[in-house]
């Protein structure tokens, strides 16, 4: 096996290897293998900090309800009343329609970024062209025109769910 400096301080055996030497360095991946597939588990939590620690340590990071922008969340954070008022100022702030960026930005600014967020969706053959170029762009514009055309036909229709 060549020494490779960059290979160093990747995580894969033969790094492991290099760096530690055959025996310690298959003992040593193993080890990250199963602690690295495990690393969202509440059981590798109790593993490193202990029952108590660990669960805590979990909640806290996992927990859906505490971390997730939902109503239940702003809830659990605030309180019923301000969890609920902060929600619904929340869901109110968020999205791109117009009124909403003239809201935030006034009424010039929201209607630049309104224009300017338009003009950036959708795909366009000279969009693609410029992202992948010449070739490669037509090519997948073509593909895309070709999804579409598909898209509401009886032949998607029958293929997708059958003659009935």
């Amino acid at each position: 096996m060549d020494f490779c400096p960059l290979c160093i301080r990747k995580k894969t055996l033969e790094a492991y290897v290099i760096r530690y030497g055959e025996e310690e360095g298959y003992k040593r991946f193993k080890e990250f293998k199963e602690t690295n597939s495990n690393a969202k588990k509440i059981e590798n939590f109790i593993r490193l900090y202990g029952e108590e620690e660990g669960t805590i340590r979990y909640n806290l990071r996992y927990k859906v309800d505490d971390s997730k922008c939902n109503l239940n969340g702003f809830i659990i954070r605030y309180g019923e009343e301000e969890g609920t008022k902060r929600y619904n100022e929340y869901c109110s702030s968020v999205g791109t329609s117009l009124e909403n960026l003239q809201r935030i930005y006034g009424e010039e600014e929201g209607v630049k970024r309104y224009e300017t967020f338009c003009s950036n969706t959708g795909i366009t053959l000279e969009k693609l062209q410029n992202l992948y170029g010449n070739d490669e762009g037509t090519k997948r514009h073509n593909l895309y025109i070709e999804r579409l055309r598909y898209q509401n036909t009886k032949q998607r229709y029958k293929d997708e769910f059958g003659d009935r």
